[in-house]
């Protein structure tokens, strides 16, 4: 269910484009309780501190404004949840240094399920790179993610982690069912071209 009504989201967004801290904070405060809901897997389990993982998101959020390129209200969500996640990681891995080899490592291939982000790769037939490590696969999705248009990284990313129909993506996108399936389809062959530009092929 949308936060804001589109006028209004359209005109805080226009003015924080133009400078407004206030509309920008009014913006990305307003995610927080929905952010809150769908912590990484790393801060949900209590590994990590929520509240203070939260913070950490909101000013990095404000700080690379400026990098956010959509203009939906699912697009700017989306757009935090990855940097919650990639707050969320670097965190994880100071916290595993700092314990030393005899510590608990924190596990960090996994997402909002065992298999989320890895079952993004493998829904289409002709999807390759089934075969790289967990963990360098993970880390190669995320990086070709962000090389995407943001309205690829948003149906990808509703459809995936947050495990959405297509029926479901149309309503928040504010798309038509058939027309969030074309795009699902485009995103996944760019990602596949992201991939490749990454040093991977198919096979």
């Amino acid at each position: 269910m949308p936060i804001f009504a589109a006028e209004q989201f359209s005109i805080l967004l226009r003015q924080a484009r133009d400078g407004s801290s206030e509309a920008l904070g009014a913006l990305l405060e307003a995610f927080r309780p929905q952010l809150a809901a769908r912590l990484p897997p790393v801060a949900a389990s209590g590994r990590l501190d929520a509240a203070e993982l939260l913070q950490d998101t909101y000013h990095a959020a404000i700080r690379a404004f400026a990098q956010f390129r959509g203009n939906s209200e699912g697009e700017l969500f989306v757009w935090q949840r990855q940097i919650i996640h990639n707050r969320a990681i670097n965190v994880a891995k100071r916290q595993a240094k700092r314990q030393g080899p005899g510590g608990q490592a924190v596990s960090l291939s996994r997402q909002s399920s065992d298999s989320a982000w890895q079952d993004m790769l493998v829904d289409d037939e002709q999807t390759p790179y089934t075969s790289t490590s967990s963990r360098e696969f993970t880390a190669l999705m995320q990086q070709a993610l962000g090389q995407l248009k943001p309205k690829y990284q948003t149906v990808i990313t509703l459809r995936y982690a947050d495990d959405k129909s297509f029926a479901e993506i149309a309503t928040i996108t504010d798309q038509k069912p058939d027309a969030v399936i074309k795009t699902w389809r485009r995103a996944l062959k760019a990602w596949r071209r992201a991939m490749e530009s990454l040093g991977l092929s198919g096979g």
